[in-house]
């Protein structure tokens, strides 16, 4: 209901199978929309049963910055068990995640 101008669309759409079912929500805005938190309320209707949901959109004025490592520094070795990872914070950002590999391309995080 609070969703900024725009365009919502459902993968799949219609749901069609065993349920539950995971579908994918696309929000897409225009370069207008102001930025801010959004309450996006949505819903399903099988013919007998509805539900009703909602979930948090997050609309920034700019893209997040790259993060930089600060320690251990990058291609650190003999560091301690386990490790503390810190980086300058982002404005753009809510949430990090940290992803850890042997392999520089990540084709198999183990």
């Amino acid at each position: 209901t609070d969703a900024p101008h725009g365009s919502v669309s459902f993968t799949p759409n219609p749901v069609v199978g065993t349920l539950p079912a995971m579908v994918e929500m696309e929000v897409s805005t225009t370069g207008s929309t102001p930025y801010g938190t959004y309450t996006v309320d949505f819903g399903g209707n099988d013919g007998g049963f509805s539900a009703l949901g909602s979930t948090t959109l997050n609309v920034f004025d700019a893209v997040p910055e790259s993060l930089v490592l600060t320690t251990p520094a990058n291609a650190a070795v003999n560091v301690i068990n386990p490790p503390t990872f810190e980086w300058a914070a982002s404005a753009q950002a809510i949430t990090y995640t940290l992803e850890v590999d042997d392999d520089p391309a990540f084709g198999s995080i183990d």
